[in-house]
């Protein structure tokens, strides 16, 4: 049991959102791999409504890297993978190697620790893989914002709570440049990403009303994409 509890120890770290946040090392028979923000309770969750995570319970996962499951649930807003151990929540699985996928038993899909590219810039974050296959991979995005209360500006108004706001989701893709790239959010997009291939996509336009918005129609448009490469 002792082995077991020190191999989890071992993969726990906590990611420190600013450079000023101070860290407490908790655990001194660890090998230093296990710390708390101080700053963690500072946001009264119980204040705000809505919720920042994907699955609000913790639930049992196998992780690459890690013999034993563990108890996670991820924060969307921070993405983070939070990991409750021993009853003690404020701490996060490393985002590193080789803890790059994570299964949550129960759970249609899995959590990947992946390089993916927004805007021409390289993020280093969690993507929900929603189609793998030889060919192409297909991933969620899952977006929310913490949006502040607001006071009444007059006796005609209601005061407003801070709230967790749901936004759309994005979808990415991973063709055969074996890099994970953001799938545009309408036809002109797709068009101008494969300009030979006009013809074949306003013709598969025509034949299937595509909402963006809809994953199944993501990931038909995603393997429609893969057979005309």
């Amino acid at each position: 049991m002792k082995k077991t509890i020190l191999t989890v120890l071992a993969i726990l770290t906590y990611s420190i959102s600013t450079a000023q946040s101070e860290v407490h090392r908790i655990e001194q028979t660890s090998p230093g791999a296990l710390f708390r923000n101080p700053d963690y309770n500072k946001l009264d969750l119980k204040k705000i409504e809505g919720s920042p995570y994907l699955d609000e319970d913790f639930v049992l996962a196998e992780i690459s890297g890690v013999p034993e499951k563990i108890l996670i649930r991820y924060n969307i807003l921070n993405d983070i993978i939070e990991v409750q151990f021993d009853n003690l929540k404020n701490y996060n699985l490393t985002k590193a190697d080789p803890y790059l996928t994570i299964n949550p038993l129960g759970k249609a899909n899995k959590i990947k620790l992946l390089r993916y590219i927004k805007n021409e810039v390289e993020i280093f974050g969690y993507l929900i893989q929603i189609l793998e296959t030889k060919e192409i991979e297909v991933y969620r995005k899952n977006q929310v914002k913490l949006q502040n209360a607001k006071e009444a500006t007059s006796s005609y108004q209601e005061p407003s709570p801070a709230q967790f706001i749901k936004l759309k989701p994005e979808y990415y893709w991973n063709l055969t440049a074996n890099q994970i790239t953001l799938i545009p959010g309408n036809k002109r997009g797709i068009l101008e990403l494969f300009p030979t291939k006009k013809d074949a996509i306003n013709d598969f336009f025509k034949s299937k009303k595509i909402d963006f918005d809809d994953e199944k129609n993501i990931i038909e448009l995603a393997k429609f994409v893969q057979s005309i490469q």
